[in-house]
Order: structure tokens, then C-alpha cells, then sequence
């Protein structure tokens, strides 16, 4: 496990939620922030931690096969 998403998993079991944000640019499609904080995660940690089910989609994405809105430390 990398140290981005290591940092994430701790920020995350103070209650942190992940949100997914598209934005329409071409730079930068996604953004990842944590909620409350607001804190900006870098697209390369978040995609790694839920590439490699470090934390749960919260079950909010628009359509079947999008990835969720949220993601939540394991429970």
C-alpha cells in the first residue's frame, strides 16, 4: 500500500468521505476532495485505493456501471 493511500484510509477513518466530482475539462476530468474538509486527493491515490478495494463506493453513481459519487472507509 502506497503512502497517498495510506494517508487517505487515515483521513478517512476520522469520517472523511470521498466525493467524485467531474468536472468537463480535459486536464483534469475527476477531482476527488474529502468531505467536510474539503481537502483535494490526487486522481492517482483515489483510483488506486478503489482500484484496489481499500475503500467502499458509497452506492450513489448515476447509472449501473459508473463508478459511485462517495467512497467510505471499510467498515
Amino acid at each position: 500500500m502506497t503512502r497517498g493511500v495510506k494517508k487517505l484510509l487515515a483521513r478517512q477513518e476520522t469520517g472523511q468521505i470521498l466525493v467524485l466530482t467531474f468536472t468537463g475539462e480535459t486536464e483534469a476530468p475527476k477531482v476527488y476532495r474529502l468531505h467536510p474538509s474539503n481537502r483535494v486527493v490526487r486522481a492517482d491515490v483515489a483510483d488506486r485505493a478503489i482500484r484496489e478495494h481499500r475503500i467502499r463506493p458509497g452506492g450513489d453513481s448515476l447509472f449501473a456501471d459508473a463508478l459511485a459519487q462517495t467512497w467510505r472507509a471499510p467498515s
